[in-house]
């Protein structure tokens, strides 16, 4: 068993959203993100300094670039369109005598059919325009200052307040390239301008390539980075860091990149662009979601239907299982430590390995967590679970812990909307190793002894 919180799921998206995401805003998180990565990893191979320092928030960026891959290769591989269109099609009959349900579908088609070329825009702003790191830094500072302004007689919210800005300064500057920083930000600008249809541009965009001219779209937005960062106080983090020793609210409001960031704010690009059409989808997909799954239970009653997740307890039943995938690899039910020392490539971002845990192998100083003369390290089963379940115990059927649940196969990667019970796996640490780890590596002797391990 696997319990835990996982966070949300889609199973019940119909044709039209399993389409939506596979064919147009998939491809658009994407390409953006991409655009993210290379920037970075071109900085990150020119020195160990920087590989350190923007690592961690390349692999978070990597994550879920490589996730919405893996849905959409995945979603087309098991057909889930064709397969929603076959169940919505016999929906349909089963509801052309029900007024209530009747012509259910068909309501969804128009209503994705008006609020498709906002959804890819949507996702060129949430992925694109908000990505720079110095607009969230810039908005969140503002927003702040306002607030230790407002709440100045407050002693404890001030303390609260100035706590949360130096956690949001620290992470902001933390990951900061300006060479990356820049480059990312005219591309993902120019990729903005084409990708999305002129006349949903707001005007501040179009204002931009007019004052900016340039030879391309590109050189334009070149120019105008060149200047947000030539004259902003809070884009660098040295100017900001003085900024921050008299933070002024009125100084930042007529900063130029905080002008920016303001205009690209979800609320105020919303009200300029989008007007109430993200809004009005949003509120009748819920209520046909609604409808729709009020339908589902009374044409399946008696049927078994689980629920979607949504960030409550959940607990998840299976087997520990191998699998072949799709082109017959076949996957063994556990990995041990061998497999990690044959992985081990110094200086590699994803395959190093600290010294402790070299010398420690080759001692074979394994202690109580041996399984044939090494460590086990991971293992798979068929549970159900998605974003959320990571770090999720995984509890054997006599109640005792034996693994942490942290990924899934790339087969699973479409298990928010389609589960599939013949490929998806979930991966699991084997407590065994993590033991080892606190043991042998980490010498917390104080933690071992409070543990009741029992040896299989």
């Amino acid at each position: 068993m696997v319990y835990g919180y996982p966070g949300h799921t889609d199973r019940f998206l119909t044709s039209n959203g399993v389409r939506l995401a596979t064919e147009e805003t998939n491809p658009v998180i994407v390409k953006l993100r991409d655009i993210r990565l290379k920037a970075w990893k071109e900085e990150m191979n020119k020195s160990v300094d920087i590989r350190l320092k923007l690592s961690s928030k390349y692999a978070e960026i990597a994550n879920y670039w490589k996730y919405f891959i893996g849905q959409t290769e995945q979603l087309k591989q098991l057909n889930i369109y064709d397969q929603k269109l076959k169940e919505e099609a016999e929906f349909t009959q089963w509801a052309a005598d029900k007024p209530t349900y009747s012509g259910l579908m068909d309501n969804y088609k128009k209503m994705y059919a008006t609020y498709e070329p906002y959804a890819i825009h949507r996702t060129f702003v949430e992925e694109g325009l908000l990505a720079p790191g110095f607009v969230y830094n810039t908005l969140v500072t503002y927003n702040i200052l306002r607030g230790l302004q407002a709440r100045k007689d407050d002693a404890k919210a001030v303390e609260d307040l100035k706590k949360d800005l130096k956690e949001v300064n620290d992470g902001y500057v933390s990951n900061y390239n300006e060479t990356a920083d820049k480059k990312i930000f005219a591309q993902i600008m120019a990729t903005y301008y084409a990708g999305v249809p002129k006349d949903q541009h707001p005007q501040f965009i179009e204002d931009i390539v007019k004052k900016y001219k340039g030879a391309t779209v590109e050189d334009s937005f070149t120019k105008f980075a060149d200047e947000l960062w030539s004259k902003s106080i809070v884009i660098n983090p040295d100017k900001f860091k003085a900024f921050m020793q008299n933070p002024s609210i009125e100084t930042l409001g007529n900063d130029p990149a905080y002008q920016y960031a303001r205009q690209v704010s979800p609320r105020a690009y919303a009200r300029n662009a989008f007007g109430s059409k993200v809004s009005n989808f949003e509120e009748q997909k819920e209520k046909l979601d609604k409808l729709y799954l009020q339908a589902l239970l009374e044409k399946n009653q008696g049927r078994l239907m689980y629920p979607d997740a949504n960030s409550t307890m959940r607990i998840s039943y299976g087997n520990v299982q191998d699998y072949a995938s799709k082109d017959g690899k076949q996957y063994n039910i556990t990995t041990n430590l061998d497999g990690v020392m044959k992985k081990y490539k110094p200086g590699d971002s994803e395959f190093d390995l600290p010294s402790s845990l070299i010398d420690a192998y080759k001692k074979k100083d394994f202690g109580q967590y041996a399984v044939d003369g090494t460590v086990p390290v991971c293992f798979i089963t068929n549970d159900d679970i998605t974003g959320g379940n990571s770090g999720s115990p995984v509890i054997n059927g006599n109640g005792e812990l034996i693994g942490l649940a942290f990924d899934g196969n790339w087969e699973a990667m479409s298990g928010d909307i389609a589960f599939d019970k013949k490929y998806k796996r979930t991966i699991c640490v084997d407590i065994r190793y993590v033991l080892w780890c606190m043991d042998k590596l980490g010498h917390a002797d104080n933690l071992i002894s409070e543990l009741d391990i029992h040896k299989n």
